[in-house]
């Protein structure tokens, strides 16, 4: 059996949930976010997180720059320091992490703030600015 990653485990069970057919992450009309009411009977609490956690694509911080999902598991922060690229490690309710190979740098974004760690190993540390999920 071929090895299905989260994000698509999550997206199955997104469709399964709402009775529907979703082709793609992007389908910005699938389903209302976390916290706003669904029209569909039968949608599951779980259909909902599932979707909410598969549209998560731009982090904001509060002051300057943000994370944007470009393409696939490539992401992009545009900052103070300019641009850099990250790779998407892990998908989960919580949060997605973020890896940047060049500075062996790690990034967690949450729905409210973020924390880096530097290497493999070691302390998670608050990223020095606040931010939120916009889409």
């Amino acid at each position: 059996m071929k090895n299905l990653g989260l994000f698509t485990v999550l997206v199955a069970l997104a469709t399964a949930s709402a009775g529907c057919a979703m082709s793609a992450v992007d389908n910005e009309d699938a389903a209302p976010s976390v916290g706003e009411p669904s029209d569909r009977k039968g949608t599951s609490e779980v259909g909902e997180v599932a979707l909410a956690v598969a549209r998560r694509t731009l982090w904001q911080t509060e002051r300057i720059g943000f994370f944007k999902q470009v393409r696939g598991r490539t992401w992009l922060e545009e900052g103070a320091g300019g641009t850099t690229y990250f790779n998407e490690t892990q998908r989960t309710p919580e949060y997605i992490e973020l890896h940047d190979p060049r500075r062996n740098l790690y990034m967690r974004l949450y729905d409210d703030h973020a924390k880096y760690r530097k290497g493999d190993r070691g302390p998670w540390r608050l990223f020095q600015y606040r931010g939120r999920w916009v889409r």
